[in-house]
This record gives C-alpha cells, structure tokens and sequence, in this order.
C-alpha cells in the first residue's frame, strides 16, 4: 500500500489532498436494462443508515448509444425526491431514473426511456455512488 502515497495526502479541514493529476476510472458490476414494463432496480439503501445519495449512472448500450446521467437523492420515509442535474448522451436518452420509497429503504430504478421511439433495453448499465449517512434516523 505503499503506492498510495503518491496519489493522497492529508489535505486541511479533515480532508484526503488527491495530487495534482490524480484522477479516478471506475467500471464495475453492471445490470443489463430489462424491456418495459419491467423495472431495473439499480440501487437500495436503508433510510435507518442513509438520507441521501449523489450518483453518477453510465448507460452503454452500443458505440452509437451511450448516457451519463447526474443525479442527487434525497429521502424521508413517505417520499423521495430525485433531481438530475446533468446528463449527456449521443443524440438519444437511454434511461428513465426514478426513486421509490417505503418506510424502510429507497429503491432507485431505470427503464428505457420513453422519449424516443427506439428502445434501447439491453444496454448496460453501472454507476457510482457517494452515500450520505442519516444523523436523525426515522421513528
């Protein structure tokens, strides 16, 4: 772990200082984007351990067809709300991202999107996500 000193270093304010030019890539697990009307869960978290989380969603479907989505969610135990604040694909939106509450967890979901009439289920789907913890768990 010796390598790691090359990248990090203990930056002001409690924080991790990354090096200049230090960057991240990431590619992980994916799940394959179920046709509708079937919903593609991405994602569940506990509201008892989160209330919010920032994700970055990558959707890969061919060299023609590919998204990134940012989004932020939040939620309580009734509601969750999700707001996407950015998104760039090569022409067509792939996915539809919605967030779904009970008053134990929060599922985040895709489905092809709507927008377009090409349907691109089938594409591949991954993301990465930063976890916020809940100070004030639900009663």
């Amino acid at each position: 772990m010796d390598w790691l000193k090359y990248f990090f270093s203990k930056g002001a304010k409690n924080t991790i200082s990354l090096k200049g030019g230090t960057n991240f890539s990431y590619v992980g697990p994916w799940v394959k984007l179920a046709a509708l009307p079937i919903e593609t869960r991405l994602d569940r978290w506990h509201l008892g351990e989160f209330c919010a989380v920032e994700y970055s969603i990558v959707a890969d479907y061919d060299t023609f067809n590919r998204e990134i989505i940012k989004c932020i969610v939040t939620a309580g135990k009734s509601v969750a709300d999700i707001t996407i604040y950015g998104r760039s694909n090569l022409g067509a939106p792939i996915l539809d991202i919605t967030a779904t509450v009970n008053n134990s967890y929060v599922d985040i979901i895709a489905k092809p999107s709507q927008e377009d009439s090409t349907e691109l289920s089938g594409a591949k789907v991954l993301y990465q996500a930063t976890y916020f913890k809940t100070i004030n768990p639900p009663v």
